[in-house]
């Protein structure tokens, strides 16, 4: 339950700073940031926080991709729906690609950490 919640607080503050702007600012980033950090507090142990951030990786990616190109798949955007499509891929791998990976990955292992260490889970 841990990391459904993980992939769609990701995918929610990536699709909101995307339906408004271009690209991700530090905003957005450190809510991504926090929100990494709670996950790896409920998830606790290393493996656990492991398997989430692949399954938040793979369906956060995939959330946003359906998400942005949802009117060319609709036949909303006309004859540029391949163009649509590209946009919404390129947007995706830009927005998601380095940075938010690797903070998602640090977000989760510095939660982790802090369970055990602090007993907070």
């Amino acid at each position: 339950m841990g990391t459904v919640s993980w992939s769609g607080l990701v995918s929610g503050i990536v699709l909101a700073k995307l339906y408004t702007s271009p690209s991700l600012s530090s905003t957005e980033w450190m809510l991504i940031f926090l929100a990494s950090v709670f996950a790896g507090v409920a998830l606790e142990a290393l493996e656990n926080i492991i398997i989430g951030f692949g399954i938040t990786i793979i369906s956060s990616s995939l959330i946003v991709a359906f998400s942005l190109s949802l009117p060319a798949l609709l036949g909303q955007a006309g004859p540029l729906g391949d163009l649509a499509i590209e946009s919404a891929l390129a947007t995706l791998v830009q927005a998601m690609f380095p940075f938010t990976v690797i903070l998602i990955l640090l977000g989760g292992s510095l939660g982790g950490l802090l369970a055990g260490r602090l007993g907070l889970a």
